[in-house]
């Protein structure tokens, strides 16, 4: 929920760690069983529900589903709304999720190493011929969602941000799981771990971290990274260290 924490610190969003405290009781539980889970075994997949459970009770908790929805699935929710307007199908929510995890870990991990005395802010609105080439008969619904977390200047956010460094810098690293790290145990509980383990281009994917943020206002660390400048420059790098190997545009 590291999302919904520093969204906390920018705007003033109402914070609570218990559901982050409740799932984390099987945090542990979870990696003792990761072979299990990949065999469908009863014990494994029966903790693997109780986590689930527990995250759903933090949502209801909460009154939002901020602490089990951040960035990751914005990705996933991007892939979903597009591939009607796109004529694919889509993956495993679940599997779309995991590949968007690795991508925030990586920007997460991208973030830890800036500088705020470099950041520059690329946060702003995409134009309404943007929109409406990517969404269609959706683009008036995106642009509403996205005028709610997108100010007219971002200076003053990004200022915000970079006089809280110190505590997100270290409440960020006290969490963060390396990708290399969550492709290991994604890939011991076989689940796919790249772009074409749920069946999409490379394209695709650079798009989904691109654009992820548009459809829907709450911040993630995909605006995080518009606000610092680590995107869209920096796109390939993430994808690079997302998925621990040179990738290249695929069409």
């Amino acid at each position: 929920d590291l999302d919904w924490w520093i969204s906390g610190r920018l705007f003033g969003e109402h914070y609570c760690p218990l559901p982050r405290e409740a799932v984390g009781f099987w945090g542990g539980e979870l990696k003792d069983r990761l072979q299990g889970i990949r065999e469908g075994g009863p014990d494994a997949v029966g903790v693997l529900l109780m986590a689930l459970l527990d995250s759903g009770f933090g949502m209801t908790v909460a009154g939002t589903s901020s602490p089990a929805s951040g960035g990751e699935h914005l990705i996933s929710h991007w892939l979903d709304m597009t591939a009607p307007l796109q004529g694919r199908g889509t993956a495993l929510h679940g599997a779309q999720v995991g590949v968007g995890t690795l991508i925030a870990s990586a920007l997460y991990g991208m973030l830890l190493d800036s500088d705020p005395g470099e950041w520059s802010s690329n946060l702003e609105l995409p134009s309404e011929e943007e929109l409406k080439d990517r969404y269609g008969p959706y683009a008036d619904e995106v642009e509403a969602e996205l005028r709610k977390k997108t100010p007219e200047g971002s200076e003053d956010l990004l200022r915000k941000l970079a006089e809280a460094w110190e505590e997100v810098r270290e409440e960020v690293a006290g969490r963060w799981t390396p990708p290399e790290d969550l492709r290991e145990e994604l890939e011991e509980a076989g689940a796919p771990t790249s772009p074409e383990g749920i069946g999409i281009t490379y394209d695709l994917v650079r798009d989904a971290l691109l654009y992820g943020r548009e459809v829907r206002g709450r911040w993630t660390v995909l605006d995080t990274a518009y606000l610092v400048g680590l995107l869209p420059s920096r796109a390939d790098e993430v994808l690079e260290r997302a998925f621990g190997r040179e990738v290249s545009r695929r069409g």
